[in-house]
């Protein structure tokens, strides 16, 4: 049985996936010269990101939730300073 469907995306921020013009391109069915953006997906494939803005079924998949790490006030504040990391 199904109890909820999930949206989960490839983490090509983390993996640094490069971006190319090498994707064939259709225009009304029909294939054209020029190349559009492509990802090509990195290792691990594995590392993936829940979409939770698709998210349909909060209380089955809040189930595979990792942990969340509590920080301290300084840390929270340094981070805000540097844009995040």
């Amino acid at each position: 049985n199904v109890l909820s469907a999930m949206n989960v995306q490839h983490n090509c921020v983390d993996c640094k996936c490069p971006v190319t013009h090498n994707a064939t391109q259709r225009l009304e069915r029909e294939i054209v010269k020029e190349k559009s953006l492509a990802v090509q997906h990195c290792e691990p494939h594995s590392d993936l990101i829940l979409n939770t803005s698709q998210m349909q079924s909060a209380a089955y998949l809040m189930k595979l939730r990792p942990p969340v790490i509590a920080l301290d006030q300084t840390h929270s504040r340094c981070c805000l300073c540097r844009g995040g990391s």
